[in-house]
């Protein structure tokens, strides 16, 4: 009798072994889930802060008389502004920037007017500058950089912002001036060096 219930016993212990191994496996695989975790970063050399929003820089230069565009590259008005870096990190000794925009279709170095309409002014363009002395001609295709320094972890840029008279109007091939409204964009690109 002995051996009966030991064979019996032997094989319970078996079978619930058996059966206990299935269930963990069963339940391993049941109650686990995997997930895929995709991380991304930017990772910059050199920064610093900008003082201007988002929004970016207004520059108005006011009211031109027509009569202080009578030639071809007069100059009727005349606007320094400027953009501050800060918290520039140690490594930061130079910032070189570099102007995009549409050009005036008549003389590629000026920023174009963009405004149109029977209000906008015809024969006129915008001409941008900077460096320390405000000397070189920012050009709107993004080939003429300028450098400023960097000291204390900071740097002033001031620009000087032109509205001057071009040549022959790009929609009517005309040299006549026409009063109007001139708006005109400069995308400033700042690299840190």
């Amino acid at each position: 009798m002995s051996l009966t219930v030991k064979k019996i016993s032997t094989l319970g212990v078996i079978t619930a072994a058996l059966f206990a191994a299935s269930w963990g496996a069963q339940a391993a695989t049941a109650n686990t889930a995997s997930a895929t975790v995709n991380i991304t970063a930017t990772v910059v050399g050199k920064t610093c802060t900008p003082s201007w929003t988002a929004d970016g820089v207004s520059v108005s230069l006011g009211s031109v008389a027509s009569t202080d565009l009578a030639a071809q590259g007069d100059v009727g008005a005349l606007k320094p502004f400027t953009l501050s870096l800060t918290n520039c990190d140690s490594g930061v000794t130079k910032v070189s920037v570099m102007g995009v925009g549409t050009a005036d279709g008549t003389d590629s170095t000026d920023f174009a007017n963009k405004e149109s309409g029977d209000d906008a002014a015809a024969g006129v363009a915008v001409a941008l500058f900077g460096g320390p002395a405000q000397d070189t001609q920012i050009k709107p295709d993004g080939t003429t950089p300028v450098e400023y320094p960097v000291s204390n972890g900071g740097v002033d840029m001031t620009f000087l912002a032109k509205l001057v008279r071009s040549a022959a109007t790009a929609d009517t091939q005309s040299d006549v001036l026409k009063p109007g409204k001139v708006s005109s964009t400069a995308t400033l690109y700042m690299t840190y060096e």
